[in-house]
C-alpha cells in the first residue's frame, strides 16, 4: 500500500504543485429512478495567490439500467480571464457508463455561453480505470480528452487514491492539464481534491 501512495504522489514532486484545486460533490436519491446532483469547485492559483475560478453545477440525473445514467446540468463558472473576472454558463447532458469491475466512462456534450470569447459545442469523454482490490483505498487513473470544431483542445491526466467512508468519498489525487494553444501547448499542475457526499 505505501508503494502504491508513494508511486501515485511522486508526479507531484517531479512536476510541482501550482494551483489546488477542491471539489465537493453532493448526490441525493429523488426516487428509485431519479437523483439530485450539486457540485461546487473552487481553483487556487500558488502562483497569483488568488482564486482564479469557481464553478457550481446542478442538476438531475436519470438511471437506465446498472450501467448506464444519464444526466441534465446547468454549470455556471466564474473565472479570471485577461485580468478581469468573466462569467460563462455551460448547460451539458452526460452519460455515465460503467463497463466491467475496473471501468468508468463519463461522456458530455456542453454548450459553452462565454462572456468575451466564441461560443463553442465541446464533447468531452473521461474514462477512468480503479484497481478495485485494496480495502483501505482504491488507486485509479483518468484521462480526460476535449474537443470542439477546432479539434483536440484540452487534455487532463489524473491520478490519485479513492478513500470511502459510508456514504462519504475523498479523492487526493495529481492533475496535469494540457491546453491546446494553436501553435503551443500550455501545461497546469494541481493537487486536486474531490470530495463526495451520497444520501
Amino acid at each position: 500500500m505505501k508503494k502504491i501512495i508513494i508511486l501515485l504522489l511522486f508526479p507531484i514532486f517531479a512536476f510541482g504543485q501550482q494551483e489546488q484545486w477542491t471539489t465537493l460533490n453532493v448526490v441525493g436519491k429523488l426516487d428509485t429512478n431519479w437523483s439530485l446532483a450539486m457540485e461546487g469547485e473552487q481553483r487556487y492559483s500558488w502562483e497569483n495567490d488568488y482564486i482564479r475560478y469557481f464553478h457550481y453545477d446542478a442538476g438531475l440525473v436519470r438511471t437506465i439500467n446498472k450501467n448506464l445514467k444519464l444526466g441534465f446540468f446547468y454549470r455556471e463558472i466564474y473565472e479570471i480571464k485577461r485580468g478581469e473576472r468573466v462569467v460563462e454558463i455551460r448547460p451539458h447532458t452526460d452519460a455515465f457508463i460503467t463497463h466491467g469491475k475496473h471501468w468508468k466512462w463519463r461522456v458530455r456534450l456542453e454548450y459553452q455561453q462565454k462572456e468575451i470569447d466564441e461560443d463553442l459545442w465541446r464533447f468531452r469523454i473521461r474514462p477512468t480505470y480503479e484497481l478495485r482490490k485494496l480495502k483501505q483505498a482504491d488507486p485509479f487513473i483518468q484521462t480526460e480528452l476535449n474537443f470542439t470544431k477546432y479539434g483536440f483542445t484540452r487534455n487532463r491526466f489524473n491520478t490519485g487514491l479513492t478513500f470511502h467512508w459510508g456514504k462519504i468519498t475523498i479523492q487526493p489525487a495529481f492533475l496535469l492539464e494540457s491546453l491546446n494553444k494553436g501553435d503551443s501547448w500550455k501545461h497546469v499542475t494541481a493537487v486536486w481534491i474531490n470530495n463526495k457526499i451520497s444520501f
